[in-house]
């Protein structure tokens, strides 16, 4: 099959190329930086500019949607966060393309921390206690270390493990001058670092990955994952209402 990429800058992307590319499928890519990281892949056929999604959402759109109307690709995947603006733009998109990627309304549900730790509490689903931090003074009295988390950005940039009251004020100052202003405080959970993947039709599950750290990268995200057989993170905690894809950063 040919597969367009949405990106090619992160340690995702170049996972699934390592997934995609030995099993005989074509791949290419958009990326404004021809130097990024799949440059290099030896899977990856051809690196197409375009402007940088976070920046120019509405440009980014229309060179994907020119790319996959002339190269005539069978299935667009969306590495990271560009599946929300796939979401939103999707009638911008060439009819006939593979794309899995839920509603708008279900991403606005997930891609924000904040959201998502409600969601989480209206469900009745386990998790660290959190609260929200509208202002410096607002950071809990807990035992540190805490995480501070920017509701929109990954886990390498925008998660933050705060050792004292200093470092926690000057953390907060930073992440609440960002572009949304919305910054959570979470405590830490205990166990092994492990993610999941899951794939949804119609509130179906249809297919399910999870893998484990096996180093740690940026932030204390992961430079590099093994696949895992994680079989309690399948049957408990998959509600048909997810919507997840790989390098989310949640």
């Amino acid at each position: 099959m040919r597969v367009l990429f949405s990106e090619g800058s992160s340690l995702t992307a170049r996972e699934f190329a390592s997934v995609l590319g030995p099993a005989g499928h074509h791949i290419e890519v958009m990326d404004p930086d021809p130097r990024c990281l799949l440059r290099w892949c030896r899977w990856v056929y051809r690196i197409h500019p375009c402007p940088p999604s976070g920046l120019d959402a509405s440009g980014y759109l229309r060179a994907t949607s020119s790319v996959l109307r002339r190269e005539r690709f069978d299935v667009l995947l969306p590495t990271h966060e560009q599946a929300w603006l796939f979401a939103v733009g999707r009638r911008h998109l060439p009819e006939g393309v593979g794309l899995a990627v839920s509603g708008s309304e279900a991403f606005a549900k997930v891609q924000s921390k904040i959201a998502f730790a409600e969601l989480l509490d209206e469900l009745g689903l386990p998790q660290p206690a959190w609260c929200h931090v509208a202002k410096v003074t607002d950071l809990p009295d807990w035992a540190y270390p805490f995480c501070l988390k920017a509701a929109y950005s990954t886990a390498g940039r925008g998660v933050r493990l705060v050792r004292n009251r200093d470092e926690a004020e000057a953390t907060a100052s930073e992440l609440l001058a960002g572009s949304t202003g919305e910054v959570m405080a979470q405590k830490r959970a205990t166990g092994d670092y492990a993610q999941v993947g899951a794939l949804f039709h119609d509130g179906s599950l249809v297919a399910v990955h999870t893998s484990g750290q096996r180093a740690i990268g940026m932030g204390g995200s992961a430079a590099a994952r093994g696949s895992a057989s994680i079989t309690v993170s399948r049957e408990k905690t998959l509600p048909a209402w997810a919507v997840i894809w790989h390098g989310t950063g949640v």
